[in-house]
């Protein structure tokens, strides 16, 4: 919402753009969040390992970035909150999509983290295809295909290792559990379920 706000991402930080959002009265809603709009350089982001490919649906991602930055020691950095000023849009759901924004989700990546460390999964773990790169006046559009199904492949791996814990993870769980059943048929995942 103001134009002012300059697009660049300082070297070995993560610039937290949406300092200011609508929805939360213009303040951060948990000293943490770096929710909404981040950036980061490609080495920074390379070096933090990306997004982790264990979400489905939206939510919980911007807190495991939180993390992962923390893990690697790259400092995180808030837009100034007159500068930092959005609109958020609505964040329709999926149909079937059992998440809920204020549910177990948002806990998720600590306990990842608590279970697998920060590098389970994520930009070098992604399976991806490169269809298209146009370099436009003020950025670079890319276009991409993910093999989703290797992805779940690796999410349904994770969740049934015996370190997965079910009960604190419940929502979790719940959504990968219900995404895989449909993926795959049951002879990669026999005897699974009753872990």
């Amino acid at each position: 919402m103001n134009n002012s706000l300059l697009y660049r991402c300082p070297p070995g930080r993560v610039l937290h753009f949406a300092s200011a959002e609508d929805r939360f009265q213009y303040r951060l809603p948990y000293t943490n969040y770096i929710g909404g709009v981040i950036g980061f350089t490609p080495d920074t982001f390379k070096k933090i390992n990306g997004f982790a490919n264990n979400y489905i649906g939206w939510g919980g991602d911007d807190d495991d970035i939180f993390l992962r930055s923390v893990y690697q020691k790259v400092p995180i950095e808030h837009a100034n909150n007159r500068l930092g000023v959005y609109r958020v849009l609505n964040h329709p759901r999926l149909p079937g999509d059992v998440y809920m924004e204020k549910g177990p989700m948002l806990q998720f990546a600590p306990k990842l983290y608590r279970h697998y460390g920060p590098w389970d999964s994520g930009l070098s773990t992604l399976n991806y295809t490169l269809l298209a790169t146009e370099y436009r006046p003020t950025y670079t559009w890319i276009k991409f295909n993910v093999d989703q199904t290797s992805m779940m492949k690796n999410v349904w791996k994770g969740i049934m290792d015996a370190r997965f814990d079910r009960t604190a993870n419940s929502t979790y769980w719940k959504i990968n559990e219900q995404r895989a059943f449909q993926m795959f048929p049951k002879t990669e995942w026999k005897g699974g379920k009753g872990r």
